[in-house]
Formats: structure tokens, sequence, C-alpha cells
């Protein structure tokens, strides 16, 4: 069984305005939701913070799928990184050049080595994350102690 976390912070209720003035009828995590569904996720949790989302992960039995509500993919791509046979634990990575606030990645092999902010890898980075990852279930007690760490602000 699959679930799809999507961290839904700061993002507009459904009929609230969104910067552009826009009234959404459903919420950008609601239609995420819809969209991982589509892609064959089995559950669909959301999480306010980071805090939630290592309550949720501490919970799971299975593959965690992990996404912001921004996250902008084709139901196809969407459906690969839930059921890519590569390993248990795999990223969604772009061969974009960042935009500004993007984490670059550097892969080696097929396997993210190293990621931050544009700038941090000294130019060896080989793309961008993609919003998006699969954490395999002997993973997720170190993505749970990793949310836990960013919101007390440790390493």
């Amino acid at each position: 069984m699959t679930v799809a976390i999507v961290l839904a912070a700061g993002t507009p209720a459904a009929g609230q305005p969104t910067a552009a003035g826009d009234t959404l009828g459903a919420t950008l995590a609601d239609r995420l939701a819809e969209q991982w569904h589509r892609a064959g996720v089995t559950h669909v949790r959301r999480a306010a913070n980071l805090t939630e989302l290592a309550t949720l992960v501490d919970a799971a039995t299975g593959p965690v799928i992990v996404s912001g509500t921004d996250l902008v993919a084709h139901t196809a791509v969407l459906r690969h990184l839930a059921t890519s046979p590569v390993g248990p634990t795999v990223a969604l990575v772009l061969t974009d050049p960042p935009a500004p606030g993007q984490a670059v990645v550097r892969e080696e092999r097929g396997q993210v080595v190293d990621a931050g902010p544009d700038g941090r890898l000294d130019g060896g980075q080989t793309g961008v994350f993609g919003g998006a990852l699969r954490v395999g279930r002997d993973d997720l007690p170190a993505l749970a102690a990793a949310a836990r760490a960013a919101v007390a602000g440790t390493p």
C-alpha cells in the first residue's frame, strides 16, 4: 500500500482567492490528491507542517510519496514515480536549469548523492529536484527523523 503525503502548508482553502485573485473551486491539495489517486496511489493524506509529516510517516506501513501542493506533473510521471522499479527510495529529478529557490541535486549512477540550494554544489549539480519523492519502508525512520530535525533546527 502506497501513501502519498501532500505538504499543504500555506495553500488557499476551497473558494478562497489565490494571489492572482482567482477563486479555486477545489484547493490545489484536493486536485493533486485526485491526481495521485489516478496515478495508482492507495491513500492520500495531507500534512500542514513537518511535524504532521513525521507523524504520518511513523504510522506508514509501506512506501510513502511526499510532494508539495505546487507539484505540476503529468499523471503518467506520477505513476512512474509511484511504481518505479529503480529502488525503494527515488526522487523526481529534472534536467532543467535551476530556477530561483529551487534545490539542485548531484546524481551518480542514478542515485542522488548531494542536494542543496543553487550554488551550494559549486556547479557540480546534474539536475534539480522535481518536487516529489518516494521513500521506501526501510527509509521511513530516516525521513521522520529528518523532518523532526528540520523543525528543531538541527542538522
